[in-house]
């Protein structure tokens, strides 16, 4: 997992969930596919491809930004940052050609 994966893969379960809760408050039936980078340790999630729908845009921004602060990076880990990529599938199976 790595020096810093530990730290993130705590964070992840949060991320995850607030994702689920956010959908839940204005759940289209629709499909779409948002990826959201962000990068540590500046923090801000970045929407790097849209689903098209705002509402789906929207949740997963905002399931990203209320896990921030992430935890900061371990003294072992030499690099600068690390830039974290996190996909939302909504109604897509995961072997769909859609999900890349």
């Amino acid at each position: 997992m790595g020096v810093a994966g530990s730290a993130i893969g705590r964070r992840r379960g949060g991320i995850e969930e607030r994702a689920v809760v956010r959908l839940a408050e204005h759940l289209p039936a629709d499909r779409g596919q948002d990826v959201v980078g962000v990068v540590v340790p500046e923090q801000e999630p970045v929407m790097m491809g849209s689903s098209g729908k705002e509402p789906l845009d929207r949740a997963a921004a905002s399931s990203i930004r209320a896990s921030t602060p992430f935890e900061p990076l371990p003294s072992a880990f030499s690099g600068p940052y690390i830039e974290l990529r996190f996909i939302f599938l909504y109604n897509i199976p995961l072997n769909s050609q859609t999900a890349q």
